[in-house]
């Protein structure tokens, strides 16, 4: 990262931050010395080129759910003095991914480490503050008026030793106290010490066991990858401690196949007919339609695009993307992976170029989820929030995982049009006689909730689902515009 300035040095009474925000458009930092804050940039930075490279198309759904980190650095790791903080996971306004960094510089601490057993509060309240930044009613300068006042983290009520004390008693009784008896003794002994180190714990996550991690220095940007998938071993990190209670963690989804290979062809499946419905309203609320729907039975092809709420002509972003699908030629197959990921690329393509046109902050981009039947096989890809539903028998199954912010607002995080790489997911499966497809806008889902909308999804016909789902949004006062397509594979020979 070039180009920003170097921070004015720290407030010695006040915490600063540097990173991003989702109310802002680029990084922001406050209050941190120059020495810190071009540490923290360029570990930082390395740490998110290194597990991207590490972790390709599960990197992002890694970061989504990854969990705050609590830290303290020794002096002269980023910096000349100790220093206290959070990290958390986070994005700006345009959907760049980059953590947010609370910290403290304390200039002359002489045993930071006590701050992981003695800070408990001040850690508590500096993670509160970072996870507000993802409120609705999320106020910049009232959340940085309430960081300044933070304070410092105070690591201990008595003196810290200087090392001096040649003879101490520490008391022993049940298990726990002799853990904090030999905690003592570690504080005790490395009183004075000024090697560098840093600690990282976290109460854990989905995809993070509760950790407590300790480095001699900064960890090497290739082991950052474990902060957010939890594989510590893989990552460089020795394990220590009892392993035989810790909660096993999920491994990362496996990566799909090549972006240019084809609807597999299986084995023979079942020879269904597709009957589709589609249908898009703007809602109770919105004065315009940003969402579009494609409808191609002939093609084994529909879709949802859905325009990214408060940028400019999201109504023209969906349409762009619409467009493009719904433009291809009638042929005997469906289209392959290559040629979606190809238009979609296009689009991606298009967008940018008109989001340069209307300023440098300017964001032209929309959501899109899209369904692909062919021999007795579909595959669903999307970006963003709309989403993709089989109804086999009596459940609705989900095949997409938005591309979002999982707590405090909401904020997408991928879509046709935000960044200048684009990538899509996948999800594939075989059709059974039976199966009904369910493509929808967040808009839909927000009104009926996924209770509802399994309702309305197992409603009669194609039509007659669409009908109820659309005409239950409104009644409920749908605020977004709402959009759904419903695809029906019944026994006998494909439409197409």
């Amino acid at each position: 990262m070039t180009g920003r300035p170097p921070a004015a040095a720290p407030d010695s009474a006040a915490p600063g931050l540097f990173g991003k925000v989702p109310s802002r458009g680029d990084f922001v930092s406050r209050r941190l010395g120059g020495a810190l804050h071009g540490a923290l940039d360029q570990w930082l930075s390395r740490a998110i080129v290194a597990s991207r490279r590490q972790l390709g198309e599960a990197w992002l759904p890694a970061y989504l759910v990854a969990p705050v980190w609590r830290f303290v650095l020794g002096r002269d790791t980023m910096g000349p003095h100790a220093v206290a903080g959070v990290l958390m996971p986070s994005v700006d306004r345009v959907g760049r991914y980059f953590p947010l960094v609370l910290a403290a510089e304390m200039p002359g601490l002489p045993d930071p480490w006590r701050l992981f057993r003695r800070a408990g509060p001040w850690f508590d309240a500096a993670e509160a503050r970072a996870r507000a930044c993802l409120a609705d009613d999320f106020d910049f300068d009232a959340f940085e008026a309430g960081l300044a006042a933070l304070g410092l983290p105070e690591p201990s009520h008595r003196p810290a030793s200087d090392g001096a004390e040649v003879s101490r008693r520490f008391a022993l009784g049940d298990e726990m106290e002799a853990v904090r008896a030999y905690a003592d003794v570690l504080e005790a002994a490395m009183a004075g010490s000024r090697r560098s180190f840093t600690l990282w714990w976290t109460t854990g996550s989905e995809t993070v066991a509760p950790s407590l991690l300790m480095h001699r220095g900064a960890p090497a940007p290739e082991q950052f990858a474990a902060f957010l998938d939890g594989r510590w071993e893989a990552r460089g990190w020795h394990q220590g401690g009892r392993q035989d209670s810790a909660p096993e963690v999920r491994p990362p989804p496996p990566a799909p196949p090549p972006a240019d290979a084809p609807l597999a062809a299986p084995p023979p499946a079942e020879a269904v007919r597709l009957v589709s419905a589609a249908r898009t309203h703007r809602g109770t609320r919105r004065r315009r339609n940003d969402d579009a729907v494609v409808d191609r039975p002939d093609l084994g092809l529909w879709a949802v695009a859905d325009g990214a709420g408060g940028h400019a002509a999201a109504d023209v972003a969906a349409a762009a993307v619409a467009e493009r699908l719904a433009g291809l030629p009638p042929g005997p197959e469906a289209p392959g992976r290559g040629a979606i990921e190809s238009l979609l690329s296009e689009a991606n393509e298009a967008l940018r170029a008109r989001a340069r046109r209307l300023g440098p902050d300017a964001v032209v981009a929309a959501v899109v989820v899209v369904l692909m039947v062919r021999a007795g096989r579909y595959a669903v890809a999307w970006a963003g929030d709309a989403r993709a539903y089989l109804l086999r028998g009596r459940g609705l199954v989900p095949l997409t995982r938005d591309h979002a912010t999982r707590e405090g607002r909401k904020v997408v995080t991928r879509a046709v049009g935000a960044e200048d790489a684009f990538a899509l997911d996948w999800a594939e499966g075989a059709v059974r006689a039976g199966d009904r497809f369910v493509l929808c806008s967040d808009g839909l889902v927000g009104a009926l909730g996924e209770r509802g909308l399994a309702l309305v999804a197992g409603h009669g016909t194609p039509a007659e689902a669409v009908a109820s789902a659309i005409d239950d949004a409104l009644i409920a006062g749908a605020r977004d515009n709402v959009s759904v397509v419903v695809v029906d594979a019944s026994g006998g020979s494909e439409t197409r």
